[in-house]
């Protein structure tokens, strides 16, 4: 009786050892496809003037248009609003995914053909921006997305999945990020 209960607890023993290391080796997949995933989800990058500096964060997880702002109105941001060719330059440029397309603010879903950015800075028409021309009588493509390689402005359904961009304004000389720091000329 002695010698059953020494090999009962030495197999309850083994036992508990092994199922332990199945729960941390579990763990452990399960941070590193965590860590993986944060990675490679999202990019930031940063764009200073001698005025303000604007966090950018690259998403490569596709969503619509609608759910993609209330991703960013959900992390303090807007869709990127874009204003000046340093800021497109700085997205077209980097971009994690260059061939795949990307959500910003712009859109006209008020009213056809009037163009406004989400974060309500003045929507200023920059011909050489866009691939081609805005849609004027399509009603389903009211979004705007940065389409191809270029990063041109093209007009699309906001049902559409794409990836996104959020903007956020950040104080000067706040860099709490890991990212890439752009100077305006």
């Amino acid at each position: 009786m002695l010698i059953e209960l020494s090999t009962r607890r030495t197999f309850n023993f083994e036992f508990t050892i092994r199922k332990l290391s199945v729960y941390f080796e579990n763990f452990f997949i399960f941070i590193f496809y965590f860590f993986l995933l944060f990675i490679t989800a999202t990019s930031v990058r940063r764009l200073c003037s001698d005025k303000s500096c604007f966090r950018f964060t690259f998403v490569t997880e596709t969503s619509t248009w609608l759910q993609a702002n209330s991703s960013c109105v959900r992390s303090g941001a807007e869709l990127a609003s874009i204003q000046n060719e340093a800021e497109q330059n700085l997205i077209r440029l980097s971009r994690p995914d260059k061939n795949e397309d990307y959500w910003i603010g712009l859109n006209d879903r008020e009213k056809e053909g009037h163009f406004q950015w989400t974060d309500g800075t003045p929507y200023k028409f920059q011909s050489t921006r866009w691939h081609g021309t805005p849609s004027k009588n399509n009603i389903k493509e009211n979004c705007v997305e940065l389409w191809g390689k270029l990063a041109k402005w093209n007009d699309k359904d906001c049902s559409a999945q794409s990836y996104f961009i959020c903007k956020k304004k950040e104080k000067k000389g706040k860099n709490n990020f890991k990212s890439l720091n752009y100077k305006l000329g």
